[in-house]
C-alpha cells in the first residue's frame, strides 16, 4: 500500500509517452498517471483525449527534426483541459500540465450578446 493519498479531484492533463493524458494529484506534491474511469466525462471527450494521446505517441519525439506540429498539438492539448474542465464543473481542479496553470471558467453576460460566454483563463 503507498504512504501517499490520492486527490481525484485535482487532475492534470499533460502527456508523456505511452501515458494517458490524465493525471491525479497525490497529497506529497506528485502526480499519478490515471485512466479515464475515475471521471464523469462524455465519450466524446474520451475519444478527443484518445486521438490527441495518438498524435503524440506515434511520432518519434527523439529525432533531431521532428514532424511533431508542437503549436497545434499544444493548443488542441489546452482545449481538451478547458473542455474537461466545463465538464467536471467547479468541485474539480484542473491543471493545464504545459505550464502547470490551473484553469478557470468564468461566465459573462455581455450587454450585445442574447446569451451568456463561458470562457476559460489559466492562472
Amino acid at each position: 500500500m503507498p504512504d501517499y493519498k490520492l486527490i481525484f479531484t485535482k487532475i492534470k492533463v499533460m502527456k508523456d509517452w505511452g501515458s494517458h493524458p490524465l493525471w491525479i494529484a497525490t497529497d506529497y506534491g506528485g502526480w499519478i498517471n490515471n485512466d479515464y474511469d475515475d471521471y464523469p466525462i462524455s465519450q466524446d471527450l474520451i475519444n478527443r483525449f484518445e486521438y490527441w494521446s495518438c498524435w503524440f505517441d506515434n511520432n518519434d519525439v527523439q529525432e533531431d527534426e521532428p514532424d511533431m506540429d508542437w503549436d497545434n498539438f499544444l493548443a488542441y492539448g489546452l482545449a481538451l483541459a478547458v473542455d474537461l474542465k466545463r465538464e467536471l464543473g467547479e468541485e474539480y481542479t484542473v491543471i493545464w500540465g504545459h505550464g502547470d496553470k490551473e484553469v478557470k471558467l468564468k461566465t459573462i453576460y455581455p450587454d450585445d450578446c442574447p446569451i451568456a460566454i463561458t470562457h476559460a483563463k489559466l492562472f
